[in-house]
């Protein structure tokens, strides 16, 4: 039976409610091990809400609605029809039909606009059918969103926890009392000192050593955790995009101009932030346990937007190197100055860290912004993403990019060979010209933090819906680098 909305079926056997209070019920707690060796680094700093609106996205889709626009446009494809039919009649008068130049003129418009209106009516039974296409492709997506978030949530409860909530955080607390007092087990029996009960699945709980029980937690707690998140992650982002690809169609359909994302249809809004929506930025830049927030996110993503466009970063490879490089060099753009003092060029400034008197002149001579006399302009975000997406688009170091490394991960390009007075057009046209370890060496001046931007990248790129670039590769300098 078919839903009449997004709501409907995410709600069908939803187990997102049940995954959200354990993980707050584990966000209370997970100070109560900070100095146990118990990490949490991997379980991204999202809230159970924040996992629910997640989910929740797409569940205003007004599905029923969506198909009777579908049944709309199929009976006036019929009715159009009908009227045809009957102004076809006219065919016949051709018998009696005189021979004068206006009488022909007449048949010859006749004919013409019969043929249009035929194609009309084509047209209209097409868009009908695609929009019909569109609801039963999204009912889908949200299908398969909810039988795997609830399969994730199930595996991890039933499978991996096997807690009632309260048991749940009955054993957080009972298991940082053991790890605390460096618990001696004894088994059962109690045949030792510092006996603190473990209830692993349920009260009373048993007398564990400690170091099993932080094993237990650390396996079967955290990582399982770290687990389940990094899968619901990577299923929002997929239904995100399927999203996105159906609300193109179903503008094209009804021959609406695809303007800026998020306008005149419910089906995936993106606010004002064009190609990146503040929910993407804020799981890519949070992905390695950082924490941008909601704020800054939504004040970021049409800033960076912007700035992407302006200079050419287009195809998802390119957005995803470019804002994996900006993470890492940032903390998840947590940790860059937007209000230095000017205190002359030396002070690197913005998500690149702009240094140096040249590349202040240079980007702002690019840019159109005076940045020799107001140098502070380079931490303003207005100004600051701008300088870098002109950072990573120029060879501002005066040595084409792809002179440096040896092509990058994989061999793969991302935003491709860097020339002096390179532009849009020439971004593209150099585009085969180098990989990521180049774009890195010039960003960073070595590999420091390699592993760490490749999995940004790792990220980013199942966001824009990038294609996968194969195992991920150890970088002999990332050692030596810091």
């Amino acid at each position: 039976m078919m839903a009449d909305s997004g709501k409907e079926v995410l709600d069908r056997d939803s187990k997102i409610a049940d995954f959200c209070a354990y993980l707050d019920i584990l966000r209370r707690h997970r100070q109560d091990f900070a100095v146990s060796d118990v990490s949490f680094v991997a379980i991204p700093d999202k809230s159970g809400d924040d996992y629910n609106r997640a989910y929740q996205r797409g569940a205003d889709i007004q599905l029923k609605a969506i198909r009777d626009d579908s049944q709309k446009l199929s009976d006036g494809a019929t009715a159009g029809q009908a009227q045809l039919d009957l102004i076809r009649q006219t065919d016949k008068l051709q018998d009696v039909w005189d021979n004068s130049e206006a009488a022909n003129a007449a048949w010859d418009d006749y004919q013409h606009n019969s043929s249009r209106l035929e194609r009309d009516l084509g047209t209209l039974r097409e868009s009908s059918a695609a929009v019909k296409g569109v609801a039963d492709n999204i009912e889908q997506a949200l299908t398969l969103k909810q039988q795997q978030t609830t399969s994730v949530v199930k595996s991890l409860i039933e499978g991996t926890l096997r807690n009632s909530p309260g048991d749940f955080e009955n054993r957080l607390v009972t298991g940082a009392a053991s790890i605390w007092a460096r618990n001696q087990g004894g088994g059962i029996g109690g045949l030792g000192t510092n006996q603190h009960l473990y209830a692993h699945h349920g009260a009373p709980g048993d007398n564990w050593n400690w170091n099993d029980v932080k094993a237990d937690l650390q396996n079967s707690v955290a990582d399982a955790f770290a687990a389940a998140c990094k899968q619901l992650d990577a299923i929002n982002v997929a239904t995100d995009k399927h999203l996105q690809e159906n609300y193109a169609k179903l503008l094209e359909a009804l021959n609406i101009p695809q303007g800026p994302a998020g306008t005149g249809s419910g089906v995936a809004q993106q606010g004002e932030s064009g190609d990146l929506t503040p929910d993407q930025l804020i799981t890519i830049m949070n992905s390695q346990g950082h924490g941008l927030s909601k704020e800054k996110a939504a004040e970021y993503a049409p800033l960076l937007a912007a700035a992407m466009k302006e200079r050419g970063i287009s195809t998802p490879s390119q957005k995803a190197a470019f804002l994996a490089q900006l993470a890492a060099e940032t903390g998840g753009l947590t940790n860059w100055s937007e209000d230095t003092p000017a205190s002359g060029y030396n002070v690197g400034r913005g998500p690149i860290q702009l240094t140096g008197e040249g590349n202040y002149e240079a980007a702002g001579k690019a840019l159109g912004i005076d940045l020799l006399n107001n140098p502070g302009l380079a931490s303003d975000p207005k100004y600051a993403f701008r300088i870098a997406a002109w950072f990573v688009t120029s060879d501002q170091t005066g040595n084409a990019m792809g002179k440096l490394g040896d092509g990058g991960w994989g061999s793969v390009p991302f935003l491709g060979t860097y020339v002096t007075g390179s532009n849009g057009e020439q971004f593209a046209q150099y585009g085969s010209g180098t990989g990521f370890e180049g774009m890195s060496r010039v960003i960073n001046g070595g590999m420091a933090g390699w592993r760490a931007r490749g999995e940004f990248y790792e990220t980013a790129r199942q966001v824009f819906g990038a294609p996968p670039l194969g195992p991920y590769p150890q970088h002999p300098e990332e050692s030596h680098s810091g």
